[in-house]
């Protein structure tokens, strides 16, 4: 697991492509190159090409009229929270938003900023979080330290947004 990264935001990146060997990003004037299995194999280097590889799996389902859906449907989860409202959190609650899964709440650092949505949003410090069938994490780069934080508030089973995407991609 990667835990070492400056935070980015997905503003900085300027081009993604694809060869067939390497993808290449840059971001903030910086060329990385990336052997794509490193991609297909989650050790990526930074939280940014993480959360482009979830993206970029997600896009295809999409593209072959698939949704995530099916991933709670398989395995009973009718109520969440979303740990993190940036952009793969709010790729998911729209997702979901016309489905029979349903928002209960969603867990930010910075829940002031997060407004116009359906349900409540809570910041980390709140003592208490209210029973759901899952806590899906969005920001996949920092999961095991946000599960050990989230453990001691609830007892619902935290999933990763990548574990989800990663079911849907292979079929179940």
């Amino acid at each position: 697991m990667y835990q070492g990264a400056k935070r980015e935001s997905p503003h900085h990146l300027r081009q993604h492509c694809w060869d067939d060997q390497y993808i290449l990003l840059y971001t903030q004037g910086k060329h990385m190159k990336k052997q794509k299995g490193a991609l297909r194999s989650g050790v990526l280097g930074n939280p940014l090409e993480m959360g482009f590889w979830i993206l970029e799996q997600w896009l295809s389902l999409r593209q072959k009229q698939k949704n995530l859906i099916p991933f709670f449907q398989d395995n009973f989860i009718k109520t969440i929270a979303i740990y993190g409202m940036g952009v793969l959190g709010k790729r998911l609650y729209e997702e979901l938003q016309n489905s029979e899964i349903k928002i209960r709440y969603a867990i930010d650092r910075n829940p002031g900023a997060k407004t116009k949505l359906d349900f409540e949003v809570y910041g980390l410090k709140e003592s208490a979080l209210s029973s759901v069938d899952a806590i899906v994490v969005t920001p996949v780069y920092d999961y095991w330290p946000i599960v050990g934080s989230l453990e001691m508030k609830t007892n619902a089973p935290i999933l990763s947004l990548k574990d989800i995407v990663d079911y849907c991609v292979t079929g179940g």
